[in-house]
């Protein structure tokens, strides 16, 4: 084991009066995954394997012949985009962490456009239909405004030195 492992591996915690604490891997916190690596992977998964349920549980207005794909779009704007990127501004993303959030939001988005009818039969929208149709709202940039968006409250937060 080396010096670093030894620092960062941390025993039970025994509190006064004979209370122990429990060291852990990984803990849910406010609805993030947190974990003694510091690695968002995981976080990420869970959030995409929630907004994936969210998309179940909403699948009878997804499905639905009564709404326009555009009505759709802005439930998934609303409704299930939001569950991915819960917690995201302390997020530091990697490749695969981005490309993971991206076909999440792809195949969600290819669900409710549906599949483009040609003189051969159907096919499924390919992923430029899917990013011309999306705009420049895709969801790794809306993570990337929710952490500027943070980082404005951060920097208006008032010092407090006895904090």
């Amino acid at each position: 084991m080396s010096a670093n492992e030894r620092r960062r591996h941390v025993g039970d915690l025994e509190c006064g009066g004979g209370v122990w604490l429990q060291n852990v891997g990984q803990f849910k916190y406010l609805g993030s995954l947190l974990n003694s690596e510091n690695k968002v992977r995981a976080d990420v998964e869970s959030r995409i394997l929630a907004a994936n349920k969210a998309y179940f549980v909403h699948m009878k207005l997804m499905k639905s012949k009564l709404l326009s794909r555009m009505s759709k779009l802005r439930l998934y704007k609303t409704l299930i985009r939001p569950v991915a990127t819960y917690g995201a501004e302390t997020w530091t993303l990697t490749s695969r962490e981005v490309q993971a959030l991206r076909v999440f939001e792809r195949k969600i988005v290819r669900r409710i456009m549906g599949p483009v009818r040609t003189e051969y039969g159907w096919r499924i929208r390919n992923n430029e239909e899917i990013a011309n149709f999306m705009g420049p709202e895709d969801i790794v940039r809306v993570i990337k405004a929710q952490r500027l968006r943070w980082l404005g409250h951060v920097q208006r937060m008032e010092h407090c030195i006895s904090c």
